[in-house]
């Protein structure tokens, strides 16, 4: 059913879209008053055809004449408007030619007893709904004007045309019932329009919701979002004591890369390793772009063991990676650290710095675990850099 609904409000707005210039549809407000005028266009037509009908079949075929020539202004207006652009002179001029008809009809059908003086209040309401408040208010004030001249003259004795219809009664029938559907059709029509510019705003809002978290180059969330992400899981740790984890993991010779192949190759292999780690992460693991070639990854709810195995086959699989490449070897060193209770953003982020500064001294392309928070309080990150600290065979190494 809402797949049904779906094609239907496509179908619909694809419709309106032909009747719409491709110079207003670079604003929504535009747009969707365009989409309005379009509709109020197309009522028009289909009203002011059918009650020429009406009127030719109750033998007043002078205001069916009128009728038909509302009809064929408001072809015109829609025709200009599709070519030209010019949207407000377009609802103007549509306005005037509704004022026109139904105060000519009035003047024909007895004045302020004609069935047409109530439907002078489509005007001020096609204005404000395709033009704002200002145009609705004065065509508000016009027909208020008009209808209070159409009562002075009734009250002054001046004679109106005695209408010629044949059955008058069957008139104001057709004319209340025409009202109530016209009026009912048009607002259903509205909420089309302006449940289709809703969504249209919450999709903008949510591009550029996007375009405000992520990194333009590797499409991970930027530096201020992921650090956004870890202040948030740590005011959940704390209030829970969940523990969770971080790794900055920085690119080898990264630098020596950008200088020899260019900063098209070096943008290159950031997208590379960004989606690398994208794809090797948890779906419940968060990943950003820290800064040059350096990447933070937040790992909600976990502790150092699970961090580490995520940690190590990120490092694999860029190492592969980089082989694959057949260029200059690209790999990547990782400094975890697990946060402890009271330990702010910062310090957690210098224990892992430290951990990855640590990877890269004893060789690169490894996974460095920080102290324990209490340590590096009492050490300050003192790490023993005796080449007994970590097996040769292996990538993982933690302090002493």
């Amino acid at each position: 059913m809402n797949d049904h609904n779906s094609n239907g409000r496509s179908r619909f707005f694809a419709a309106i879209g032909l009747f719409v210039p491709a110079s207003v549809r670079q604003k929504s407000i535009s747009l969707w008053r365009s989409e309005n005028l379009v509709i109020a266009n197309l009522l028009v037509l289909a009203v002011t055809a059918t009650f020429g009908l009406f009127y030719h079949l109750l033998a007043d075929d002078v205001s069916a004449t009128l009728c038909y020539a509302g009809a064929i202004g408001s072809v015109s207006v829609l025709v200009f408007f599709r070519l030209a652009g010019k949207l407000a002179l377009a609802r103007e001029a549509l306005v005037l030619c509704v004022y026109a008809l139904l105060v000519a009809l009035s003047l024909r059908l007895g004045g302020v007893s004609a069935p047409t003086i109530l439907w002078l209040v489509v005007c001020p309401t096609v204005s404000v709904l395709v033009g704002g408040v200002r145009p609705g208010l004065v065509w508000l004030g016009t027909v208020l004007v008009t209808v209070l001249a159409f009562y002075t003259a009734e009250f002054a004795g001046f004679g109106f045309m005695t209408p010629i219809v044949s059955n008058m009664h069957m008139l104001y029938t057709l004319s209340t019932l025409g009202l109530i559907a016209s009026v009912a059709l048009f607002l259903l029509l509205l909420e089309k329009t302006n449940a289709h510019a809703v969504n249209a705003l919450k999709e903008a809002l949510a591009s550029n919701h996007e375009l405000a978290i992520r990194d333009e180059l590797t499409k991970a969330f930027n530096r201020r979002h992921i650090l956004e992400l870890v202040e948030i899981e740590r005011n959940r740790a704390e209030r829970h004591g969940s523990p969770f984890c971080i790794c900055l993991m920085d690119l080898d010779n990264f630098k020596g890369i950008n200088d020899t192949r260019g900063h098209a190759a070096g943008d290159d292999i950031l997208r590379h390793f960004a989606a690398t780690a994208q794809q090797q992460k948890r779906a419940a693991d968060q990943f950003g772009r820290y800064g040059g070639e350096e990447f933070l990854l937040l790992l909600p709810e976990t502790t150092m063991p699970s961090a580490l195995a995520v940690a190590e086959r990120i490092r694999e699989c860029a190492s592969r990676a980089g082989a694959k490449a057949g260029s200059e070897r690209v790999t990547v060193s990782i400094g975890a650290a697990e946060h402890a209770p009271g330990e702010t953003i910062v310090q957690l982020i210098s224990r892992a710095d430290a951990a990855l500064y640590e990877a890269k001294r004893l060789g690169k392309n490894r996974v460095r675990t920080a102290p324990t928070f209490e340590d590096s309080q009492l050490v300050g990150f003192q790490f023993n850099h005796a080449a007994g600290d970590a097996p040769a065979d292996s990538r993982i190494s933690t302090p002493s």
